[in-house]
């Protein structure tokens, strides 16, 4: 199987350009990598429930370092 599938490759960018209305440019494009990294972890697992559990802990973890 590809590294990353074709779906993935397509939603991604999509994905990080949802961002583009609430965040500058850098930050909706800092979305890329981790979307790419949850969509292969949604391939691998087949399920959703691990990448919302990595999504909360990256939150989590950010909003820590920003100090909120």
């Amino acid at each position: 199987p590809p590294a990353v599938t074709r779906t993935n490759v397509i939603t991604s960018p999509a994905f990080a350009a949802c961002h583009l209305p609430y965040q500058p440019i850098g930050m909706a494009a800092a979305v890329l990598l981790p979307s790419l990294l949850l969509g292969k972890v949604r391939e691998v697992t087949g399920s959703v429930v691990p990448c919302m559990v990595i999504h909360a802990w990256f939150n989590a973890c950010y909003l820590l370092v920003i100090g909120v």
